[in-house]
């Protein structure tokens, strides 16, 4: 595959496809027989990655679609200032939501508006974490530690990011605090080589262990004793890829078999950063299983189940898939993961 042509198709897409919004908004997916939704947390990765674009490139037009995105996200936040779906709020997705306002916020000064939405993000993020709170739904705490989403698992190492760049912005050790509990988190979750979904299921979603991962790449930027965990993980989906270089969905759990989108790209991310020569014939069956699900508008689809290839043009896996070849061809830039 062309996989400079690949990344231009994704980031085309991205910008000007129906995945978004002229006012910001982003969707979960494209399909008209089953229409996706404005997803927040996506929102957040979608300011950022174009922050990222603008600070690489100087090029205008990335910077007015992460700023059009930041001011719908600023007047978009619940009453407690969070983010969420279904009448649930969540941490992770608001941690998200402020890491990509941080990030617009390193390329561009936040307005008044943004600026107020970031300190209400904040806010939750510490309230809730603070309380080993992950999800909320009027006002109560939600577990569930069957459902990788809803447990204090391992996805929340991710958030640590979030944290330290509040740290960094503000000024304030507090968050930085915080973000060492969640490294410790971390360990309560990570069997051997791999992360379980929290400290209660032997089970692995490969998306969250993906997420724990790159909680830890941007860590170790910070200087903290984390890549013995990093090769771990990547030699984990190293051995664990499947031949027509997918990832699935889960390991050592009975389920369905599903190649995923979203987890093939963070897998790629996590071995350019580990070792991009030792991973080499990993990452280019990645990359043509993610070829795979490209359409000819430049979106990819969400996964491979039962055969089948979903029909819902996914912005995250597209969003994962487009940095995935950036950093690639180009190199990664830690600081700045989606």
């Amino acid at each position: 595959m062309q996989l400079q042509l690949f990344y231009d198709m994704c980031v085309k897409w991205l910008m000007e496809s129906p995945i978004r919004r002229k006012d910001g908004a982003v969707y979960s997916w494209v399909n008209k027989e089953k229409p996706g939704y404005v997803y927040p947390e996506i929102i957040g990765y979608s300011i950022k990655f174009f922050a990222d674009l603008y600070d690489r490139t100087r090029q205008q037009a990335y910077l007015t679609l992460a700023q059009e995105s930041a001011d719908y996200l600023s007047t978009h936040l619940s009453r407690n200032g969070s983010v969420g779906r279904d009448g649930y709020d969540y941490a992770f997705d608001s941690a998200i939501c402020a890491s990509g306002l941080i990030g617009l916020s390193k390329v561009h000064s936040l307005d008044e508006a943004q600026e107020r939405a970031l300190s209400r993000l904040a806010h939750f993020i510490f309230t809730s974490l603070s309380n080993h709170q992950s999800v909320l739904k009027d006002g109560t705490a939600v577990v569930d530690n069957d459902r990788w989403s809803l447990s204090w698992g391992a996805l929340l190492a991710k958030n640590a990011i979030a944290l330290h760049e509040l740290s960094e912005h503000y000024k304030d050790d507090k968050y930085k605090a915080l973000a060492d509990n969640l490294f410790a988190l971390t360990k309560q979750c990570f069997h051997e080589d791999h992360f379980c979904i929290n400290g209660e299921r032997p089970c692995v979603y490969t998306h969250p262990h993906c997420y724990a991962t790159e909680g830890l790449i941007f860590l170790a930027t910070k200087g903290y004793p984390v890549q013995d965990m990093v090769l771990k993980s990547a030699q984990w989906l190293a051995h664990n890829q499947q031949e027509n270089g997918a990832m699935k969905s889960w390991y050592y759990r009975d389920a369905p078999t599903e190649y995923q989108g979203d987890a093939t790209a963070q897998a790629i991310r996590i071995w350019v950063c580990a070792d991009n020569k030792r991973y080499k014939r990993n990452i280019e069956k990645a990359f043509g299983f993610l070829a795979s699900l490209q359409t000819k508008e430049g979106g990819l689809a969400y996964n491979i189940a039962d055969g089948k290839t979903s029909k819902d043009i996914n912005s995250w896996v597209t969003l994962f898939a487009a940095q995935a070849a950036q950093w690639h061809l180009q190199g990664p830039r830690k600081n700045w993961i989606v």
